[in-house]
């Protein structure tokens, strides 16, 4: 059975694709609004990671600078203890550098028991920042986990509900004059999205540039088919404009 290849036909065909095609763009907005949401789920586990491999860190580096503290405090205090047990008879002028290398270490003692206190107040804040950061990841998990399964599974549904348009599509553009159907598919490589437009105000709704009057009446009427002179898209009629036609044509039978 031959194919029909009239204009009127292939208005109706490239109108069955438009809205084809609208469908499938918003289809794939929504499709990457999930697929934002997923990614953004994904960066706040990596964020409780990275913020406890932080603390842990911190926490490492702190109980280190302890222990090197405790180290350096246990050996000045063991000189403390020879000096105040002196060694014997001594002359003044050692004497003297005795007692200040005594004031020098009791200095230095006094230092590091500040640095060790600090290090332990340090290490109990990092602690509880840690035990924190832990409960809020316990508490955010089973959430994440709820959501990511509803995101998970709303991405799968939109991507059959996406495969069924694109099938609808693949039915259709075969009806399309072949010449049409080049044109169309040309179209749809180059926009990516929809390969028709309407007019506004004797203007392409695609490249807002001005579409010769002719056409315009051609297209209103049904007349003929004809594509915008500066992006290339078909031009067809907005629904209301084409509902407007149908019903002035009723009135005048």
């Amino acid at each position: 059975m031959p194919r029909d290849y009239s204009t009127e036909k292939q208005i109706s065909v490239l109108k069955a694709l438009d809205r084809v095609d609208e469908i499938i763009v918003s289809l794939e907005a929504r499709r990457s609004e999930v697929r934002g949401g997923v990614e953004k789920l994904k960066t706040e586990i990596a964020s409780f990671h990275s913020g406890l491999a932080e603390l842990e860190r911190e926490l490492a580096s702190c109980e280190e600078q302890q222990r090197t503290a405790e180290k350096e405090l246990d050996r000045v205090e063991r000189k403390l203890r020879k000096l105040s047990r002196g060694s014997g008879a001594v002359s003044e002028k050692e004497y003297e550098a005795a007692e200040r290398e005594q004031a020098h270490l009791a200095a230095r003692k006094d230092e590091l028991e500040e640095e060790i206190l600090a290090c332990m107040e340090q290490a109990e804040e990092l602690q509880e920042r840690r035990k924190a950061l832990q409960r809020h990841v316990a508490e955010r998990r089973a959430a994440i986990g709820a959501e990511y399964d509803a995101l998970k599974q709303q991405y799968e549904e939109l991507g059959a509900q996406l495969t069924r348009q694109k099938q609808d599509r693949d039915l259709l553009i075969p009806q399309l004059d072949p010449e049409y159907r080049y044109t169309y598919q040309r179209l749809m490589q180059r926009y990516g999205d929809r390969a028709t437009v309407s007019v506004v105000e004797d203007r392409c709704t695609g490249c807002h540039l001005h579409v010769p009057p002719q056409h315009v009446v051609d297209v209103l009427t049904g007349r003929g088919l004809h594509t915008c002179q500066h992006c290339g898209r078909f031009v067809l009629p907005r629904e209301e404009e084409t509902e407007r036609s149908e019903n002035a044509n009723d009135s005048s039978k």
